[in-house]
């Protein structure tokens, strides 16, 4: 049979899936929950095993397209009233062809296995979590806004090494690849540890994304990483997560991120790669310290603390994750340059905060270069600026043995500092601010003096951390420009 023919007959299967589990649901033979789970196992097998039968990659990039299509539209106009709440739309459904596109692009023709146990994964280990959180009463938390259980976590672990195993055992004795004792160790640990991780950070179904994804990278960089490497690797990004947590330099959720963005990072890239980062990370938090305790007034401007949260953690260390995951499938060598620099204008902006705010000094707007309360955003001051470009030069200035370029050191160092002014630029200009309406302190938090603060300027969806995205995804973007005509 053509690659059309398969097509048509898994379309004609998850059209008849839905419109079953749709109906069950709606005549109440079936709740909503166990109509979810009908279509996510049905969709989720059928899917991993799709690219066996329909090779072609623009097909299955075709397939996806539509799905996700057709699944946004029944979704956003409540067309499926059966399996999803109308009042609590469920979009997990809307993520999982997104995840679908994102790996045929990365893994298909070339990493079939990969692909389908990544789906596998999230098809049979989120309902398995799901289930069990429910019948078997344990601890609730929240690491962002949904309540997740232990008991649903550890299911979900269990089943994720269940299916991992089975993925080693399919190749060794399928595809003839040997493995040592300890590599099959070090797999069955990070593997399933990070999926698991990566099911219980996120909110509003997003682990239809995450897991899969991650998944998918982390496995494809184990299958090529020394057993060494993958332990040494996992443990200290655990042993970095803790310290930070212990030390209140992170909140849980936050420890938790830095656990699986370290993992990504120290498996892969080792030293090199986990330099810029840990100088990022343990400058940032001691000048946090050091400020408090010099100028603890100037919090109360700031949206958060000096421990730092899963939002924090993403947008100042999520742009250089993705860079570091694209470097771990295509090996072009430059974007590791783009990885420093992510950092480089991540620790430009802290230092510049840090050291800006640390004594009593004079800050200009950049609007009208007017005097400013000091920690207001988008304010700038002679320490401020002097520690950006100090904090970019720090990180990278670890990777000048594997960057012995002079030209290549001043761009990072000079396009980290221009991030942070992008930074100042946008807070300025584009970040929501409030008004205490005791007080009258303009401040970034919601709340002030026990009462909900006033908007006062800007826009209400940019936060520090939206600035703080933005600026340092501007940065690269001027780098890459530069690199792919003058370096």
């Amino acid at each position: 049979m053509s690659d059309l023919g398969y097509a048509a007959i898994f379309m004609a299967i998850i059209a008849v899936a839905s419109a079953a589990s749709e109906t069950a649901a709606r005549l109440k033979w079936i709740g909503k929950s166990t109509g979810r789970k009908i279509l996510h196992i049905t969709a989720g097998v059928l899917v991993s095993f799709l690219p066996w039968f329909v090779k072609n990659q623009i097909y299955l990039l075709v397939i996806g397209a539509l799905v996700l299509a057709t699944l946004y539209y029944l979704v956003a106009w409540n067309k499926l009233e059966g399996i999803n709440d109308p009042s609590k739309r469920n979009w997990g459904m809307v993520y999982f062809p997104v995840s679908f596109l994102l790996l045929v692009l990365f893994f298909i023709p070339d990493k079939r296995e990969i692909f389908a146990i990544s789906f596998l994964l999230m098809t049979f280990s989120d309902p398995f979590a799901a289930i069990t959180g429910t019948r078997i009463k344990s601890r609730k938390y929240n690491l962002t806004r949904d309540e997740k259980s232990t008991a649903g976590s550890v299911a979900f672990l269990i089943s994720t090494l269940f299916l991992t195993s089975l993925f080693l055992y399919y190749e060794a004795h399928w595809l003839g690849r040997e493995f040592t004792p300890l590599f099959i160790f070090s797999f069955l640990l990070i593997i399933p540890v990070t999926a698991t991780l990566l099911e219980a950070i996120p909110s509003g179904g997003l682990d239809n994304i995450t897991v899969p994804l991650g998944s998918a990278f982390l496995i494809n960089i184990a299958l090529t990483t020394p057993e060494i490497q993958i332990l040494t690797g996992f443990f200290a990004a655990v042993a970095i997560g803790f310290i930070a947590f212990k030390y209140r330099m992170l909140t849980l959720d936050g420890a938790i991120g830095t656990v699986v963005l370290g993992t990504f990072i120290f498996v892969y890239g080792g030293l090199q790669w986990s330099l810029p980062v840990l100088m990022f990370f343990f400058s940032s938090s001691l000048l946090s310290k050091i400020r408090i305790q010099h100028n603890r007034k100037v919090e109360e401007r700031f949206e958060k603390s000096g421990t730092r949260g899963i939002f924090q953690v993403l947008a100042n260390g999520g742009i250089g994750g993705a860079v570091l995951l694209l470097e771990s499938y295509f090996n072009t060598g430059w974007l590791y340059l783009v990885y420093v620099l992510s950092f480089a204008a991540a620790a430009a902006d802290t230092w510049g905060t840090e050291v800006g705010t640390m004594w009593r000094t004079r800050t200009i707007s950049l609007r009208n270069f007017n005097e400013v309360p000091q920690g207001v955003s988008g304010g700038v001051s002679l320490p401020g600026t002097l520690g950006a470009l100090l904090g970019a030069a720090m990180v990278v200035i670890t990777t000048y043995y594997w960057t012995a370029d002079l030209v290549i050191f001043v761009s990072l160092v000079g396009l980290g500092f221009v991030g942070s002014m992008i930074d100042s630029l946008m807070g300025e200009f584009l970040q929501v601010r409030y008004r205490c309406v005791k007080c009258g302190l303009i401040t970034e938090r919601k709340n002030h003096c026990e009462q909900k603060t006033a908007m006062d300027k800007g826009y209400s969806f940019i936060t520090n951390d939206i600035v703080n995205f933005c600026s340092t995804a501007t940065s690269l973007l001027l780098f890459i420009l530069i690199y792919n005509t003058r370096l």
